[in-house]
């Protein structure tokens, strides 16, 4: 199965969107992010009670489509986006997808305001079971570690990776 993109999933935004970008960089890719290209697509809309759930649903299946056509992409995506519907299936048509795995604990320490235990397990074993790869991560993970543990995994064949240089 050919696959032109890396799809990158986490429950920790602030250090997994900055490695995202990395390895856009490192393998020559452009960047794309969910939240970010969502939120430009909702800018001067109106919501009835602070948001209409019906228009957020259809910019987000837009937004699938529109990513499922990438090519040569890191796409940095929200794991709520990725639990609706068949957003699953859309993104993984296309990109391989990373699952940036940060510890438990250190993920409750950096969200102090929630206990977020049983969502964090919950979170984790959706992640674990549908994402084509595993990383396990840090704040202290280095960006050269993650770009061989992915090219192992790519090398191995299992999928077919187009890759191609940004123009």
């Amino acid at each position: 199965m050919i696959k032109k993109n890396i799809a990158i999933v986490s429950l920790e935004t602030n250090i997994s969107k900055k490695i995202s970008k990395q390895i856009a960089e490192k393998f020559d890719m452009f960047f794309a992010d969910t939240n970010d290209i969502l939120s430009y697509k909702l800018q001067n809309k109106k919501f009835e009670n602070n948001i209409d759930i019906n228009l957020l649903e259809k910019k987000q299946k837009e937004l699938l489509n529109d990513i499922n056509n990438y090519e040569n992409t890191t796409i940095f995506c929200n794991f709520e986006l990725l639990t609706q519907s068949n957003n699953l299936e859309i993104i993984k048509n296309n990109a391989i997808l990373v699952y940036l795995k940060v510890d438990k604990d250190e993920f409750q320490k950096d969200n102090l305001s929630f206990n977020l235990g049983y969502a964090f397990d919950f979170e984790d074993k959706f992640c674990e079971q549908n994402c084509d790869i595993k990383i396990e991560i840090t704040k202290d993970t280095k960006i050269d570690d993650i770009l061989n543990i992915l090219t192992r995994f790519l090398s191995k064949g299992e999928f077919v990776w187009q890759f191609k240089k940004k123009r």
